[in-house]
């Protein structure tokens, strides 16, 4: 049997609102602010030292929720390579926490 047009828009309109929606508004954000304290960094490099922990911070939380989108979608091509790049930039936020104190 072939879905009816309407329920097969509802269902799509339904899943895209719930899933992809909340991820992608998490990663606007944390790309807003990745940006902003890039431009601070660049500024003032020691002036803003804390900022380096900003921004490694939410990369680290960009690609975990990126991973978390794929993983939910059962796509390991993708969700893979992004948890290993958040894991990567969650301990370069380690290394930061630690140089700085």
């Amino acid at each position: 049997m072939a879905r009816k047009k309407s329920e097969f828009s509802r269902e799509f309109k339904k899943r895209s609102l719930t899933s992809s929606g909340i991820y992608d508004v998490i990663n606007l954000i944390m790309g807003i602010i990745i940006i902003l304290a890039s431009i601070f960094v660049f500024i003032g490099r020691i002036k803003f030292m804390k900022a380096y922990i900003v921004v490694f911070l939410c990369a680290a939380v960009m690609n975990f929720c990126m991973g978390i989108k794929y993983y939910n979608r059962k796509d390991p091509v993708k969700f893979i390579p992004l948890f290993i790049a958040g894991v990567f930039f969650l301990v370069l936020t380690i290394i930061c926490i630690i140089a700085m104190f």
